[in-house]
């Protein structure tokens, strides 16, 4: 029996034009290149560069293995300070480790109560009866 003792990896992506790098982590390497270069990764930074420059010039490299949650938060902290990318010198919006984070239950309820008593576009309309067959 084969025991994999990675937990999760560090990986840069750096575009050739100019240097800059975004530090980011992962579970799943492949998907997460998949992600940032198919233009579909939660950074926006990132995304807006790959629209502007274009994705081959931003390369994606493994830079760390880590073998825990906590490991792999502290590797990259470490890594978006050794290497100084937060934004402007660099593609990093926070110093790392912690994500984006999820909207709390308060921030979720003020969202919803926003969005209540006002009509979806369709509201009201009619469809014709082809319309509703299909």
């Amino acid at each position: 029996m084969i025991i994999n003792m990675n937990y999760g990896y560090i990986y840069i992506i750096e575009n050739d034009l100019n240097d800059k790098v975004y530090v980011g982590q992962t579970t799943n390497p492949e998907l997460r290149k998949f992600a940032h270069l198919g233009g579909s990764s939660g950074c926006p930074l990132i995304r807006n560069m790959i629209k502007k420059y274009g994705r081959s010039h931003f390369d994606f490299v493994i830079i760390e293995v880590c073998v825990s949650l906590h490991q792999l938060n502290e590797r990259e902290k470490y890594w978006v300070s050794k290497l100084g990318t937060l934004s402007p010198g660099g593609y990093n919006l926070t110093s790392g480790g912690e994500g984006m984070g999820f909207p709390s239950e308060e921030t979720r309820d003020k969202l919803s109560h926003s969005k209540r008593g006002k009509n979806s576009p369709w509201w009201g309309k009619t469809l014709s009866d082809a319309h509703k067959e299909k």
